[in-house]
């Protein structure tokens, strides 16, 4: 029977979570060592989806799943294969809710691996294009941002509204990932920082700029091989999190465990309140032990990611 394979990564804030709202940039960064593949094959009958959340036929998807129903019908006619009977089969590396792109990472998948299957060429372009059709029944009114990034190799640069583009890569470091086992509680702590601009604009408006000029020196310090400046950079961006109120102490507690055990610098990813944090370090050898370390210290989950251009390749 006919199969293919089609694969994406994860992806994570590495600066500019929040203050991105307010028109300022924010880099998202790709995650290639944590996967998801999409097999396609040919069955009997029908079309089914086997994955973590739901088995089944794909027309009777539950609610959370209705942007792959979307995505995969609007496929089979724009290839007009409405009548073709196969299955999907999902294994993802990626934890749901926790700011790393599942949602966004799985589409890309699912598209890859239709394509192959029928054996037709798609442009990035068109990658995009449809993979915002699920985000956008899924989530109402994406930023692009997790889709771009999680079928790219490169860091993106992003400013809502206005421009997304890739970033070079050229740094020899590497990042721990670290998951609180806490949810996520971005459109909490969105509306908190709402409010914070409403009751103290001056103070929280000028914590937003001085987290933008914290994203634009990464962007330099990314491309120009300045890790030790880099993690200056994200500790400092930590700390302005905290001060508009969208840490959680146990992601300052692994932010400071990082840093008293030699990482170069931590923050939390993503919208805070839980979720995930990150640690920069030199070498894969000190990530290694500061994973062992942040596990032994409550996280629940880590990743490793080397951060040079090479580690980012990934099957297009």
């Amino acid at each position: 029977m006919p199969k293919s394979i089609g694969t994406s990564h994860a992806k994570i804030i590495l600066i500019g979570e929040h203050s991105v709202v307010y028109s300022q940039p924010a880099i998202a960064f790709p995650l290639s060592n944590v996967k998801i593949s999409v097999t396609t094959e040919a069955v009997a009958d029908k079309q089914w989806i086997t994955s973590r959340f739901y088995s089944g036929e794909i027309k009777n998807v539950p609610m959370n799943m209705h942007g792959i129903k979307k995505v995969v019908h609007y496929i089979l006619s724009l290839l007009n294969k409405q009548k073709q009977s196969f299955k999907l089969t999902i294994e993802s590396e990626i934890p749901s809710e926790r700011g790393m792109g599942s949602s966004a990472a799985t589409i890309i998948a699912i598209i890859r691996s239709l394509y192959a299957f029928f054996n037709t060429e798609i442009s990035r372009e068109e990658l995009l294009f449809i993979a915002n059709i699920a985000e956008t029944t899924t989530h109402g009114s994406p930023s692009g941002i997790d889709a771009a990034t999680t079928s790219s190799h490169e860091p993106i640069w992003f400013i809502k509204h206005k421009e997304a583009y890739s970033v070079p890569l050229n740094i020899e470091a590497t990042l721990v990932v670290a998951d609180t086992g806490i949810k996520g509680q971005t459109g909490l702590t969105v509306g908190q920082v709402r409010d914070r601009v409403l009751s103290s604009p001056d103070a929280t408006e000028k914590i937003i700029a001085e987290l933008g000029q914290l994203t634009s020196m990464a962007k330099s310090q990314i491309t120009t091989d300045d890790a030790i400046s880099l993690g200056h950079t994200l500790t400092r961006s930590h700390e302005l999190l905290k001060d508009l109120g969208v840490s959680h102490p146990k992601l300052d507690f692994l932010v400071e465990t990082s840093l008293s055990n030699g990482a170069l610098g931590a923050k939390l990813t993503g919208g805070g309140g839980g979720g995930c944090m990150i640690a920069l370090v030199k070498t894969p050898e000190e990530a290694i032990n500061l994973s062992h370390l942040l596990n032994r210290n409550g996280a629940i989950s880590t990743w490793i990611q080397p951060l040079t251009k090479e580690s980012q390749d990934i099957e297009k």
